[in-house]
């Protein structure tokens, strides 16, 4: 599927965004178990799950684990780039639960 079909607003872009979202689109397999996003990373970015299951948690204050969310086909995620909002107040790991 392409980047276009995940987004409906993709047409109503001009062409130079449209080709600046193409430009900077990646896409990535993540097996299980791996760290796509640490709160103290860099950017990651916005992030689209194509297939898998991806689960976003933080750290309580003894250190446990919370899951916020999980994201499964199609889902996106805005706090991979919360380098943009800096507003946030938490920040947000996020595994791969299944191969995505």
């Amino acid at each position: 599927m392409s980047i276009e079909k995940f987004f409906p607003v993709f047409p109503k872009l001009t062409p130079s965004q449209q080709e600046m979202v193409r430009n900077f689109t990646a896409m990535r397999k993540v097996p299980a178990g791996t760290i796509v996003h640490n709160g103290t990373m860099e950017c990651t970015g916005f992030l689209l799950v194509r297939s898998g299951q991806l689960r976003a948690y933080t750290l309580s204050s003894e250190g446990r684990e919370v899951t916020v969310y999980r994201l499964f086909d199609h889902d996106c995620c805005l706090f991979s780039a919360a380098c943009i909002m800096s507003s946030l107040q938490f920040e947000v790991i996020i595994e791969a639960e299944k191969d995505s």
